[in-house]
């Protein structure tokens, strides 16, 4: 998987940790962070087997919008 890290996601990982990240490191923490996601989401499907992955993304874009 190819994840585009921008100068916008550096940043938000950044806020994550108080090491001073430098290239590599990015990639490493957004993998890291996309495969707790994959986790997160594979338990709340479990856990709630009526959901689907789209009533999880719709949950979350309500939140916000």
């Amino acid at each position: 998987m190819r994840i585009e890290i921008d100068e916008h996601l550096c940043a938000k990982v950044q806020t994550l940790t108080t090491l001073d990240l430098k290239e590599p490191e990015y990639a490493y923490f957004v993998e890291f962070l996309a495969e707790v996601g994959f986790s997160t989401v594979k338990a709340a499907l479990r856990k709630y087997p009526d959901l689907t992955f789209g009533d999880l993304v719709m949950l979350r874009y309500r939140e916000f919008h």
